[in-house]
C-alpha cells in the first residue's frame, strides 16, 4: 500500500480581474470557450469570469465593450495549485468534488469554510485554487490538517 501524497504550490499573480458581463451578446462579442486549462479566463458564475492575467488586448476588448465592466481585483485571490495523488481525497472532504466540477471547468465554491474559485489543472487529479486572500491562513492551515488525515489513512 502506497502513501498517498498531497503537494501544494502557490503561485503569485502579477494581476487580476473579473470579468461582469451584462449581456450575453457583449460577451459573445469577446469569445465563447474561454473555460479550461489553456485558456484566459475562468466561467466561475452566471456572467461572470475570472481573469488571471489577462493579456493586454483582451483588457483593451472588454473595456471598449459597452456589454462589459472589467474589475480591478488584485491582490483579491490567491492562487494555489493542489496535486499528488492526495489531491481529490483532500478536496472530497469539504465538498462533493465530482458533482461540483461534473460538467464544467470550475466553479465558485467554498472549500473548508473559505471562498473560493476551483478550477481542474489538466487530466488528474490536480487542481487550482483561487482562495480570497483574507482567508488563505485559514485555507492552507485547513489544507494542512487535510494532508495529516490523508497520509495517517491511506485507505
Amino acid at each position: 500500500m502506497s502513501a498517498l501524497d498531497l503537494q501544494v504550490r502557490e503561485i503569485v499573480l502579477e494581476r487580476c480581474f473579473e470579468l461582469v458581463a451584462l449581456s450575453d451578446e457583449g460577451v459573445a462579442q469577446l469569445g465563447r470557450g474561454w473555460t479550461g486549462r489553456q485558456q484566459v479566463a475562468l466561467h466561475f458564475a452566471p456572467g461572470r469570469w475570472l481573469l488571471p492575467e489577462p493579456s493586454i488586448d483582451l483588457i483593451r476588448a472588454i473595456e471598449a465593450n459597452p456589454a462589459a465592466i472589467l474589475v480591478d481585483v488584485d491582490g483579491k485571490y490567491r492562487r494555489i495549485l493542489i496535486g499528488g495523488s492526495g489531491a481529490g481525497r483532500a478536496l472530497r472532504s469539504t465538498i462533493a468534488l465530482d458533482s461540483v466540477l461534473a460538467g464544467r471547468d470550475c466553479a465558485a465554491v467554498a472549500l473548508f469554510d473559505c471562498p473560493t474559485v476551483l478550477a481542474q489543472s489538466g487530466s488528474g487529479e490536480a487542481y487550482e485554487v483561487w482562495v480570497h486572500a483574507s482567508y488563505f491562513a485559514s485555507f492552507t492551515a485547513a489544507l494542512e490538517v487535510a494532508r495529516r488525515r490523508i497520509q495517517s489513512r491511506p485507505d
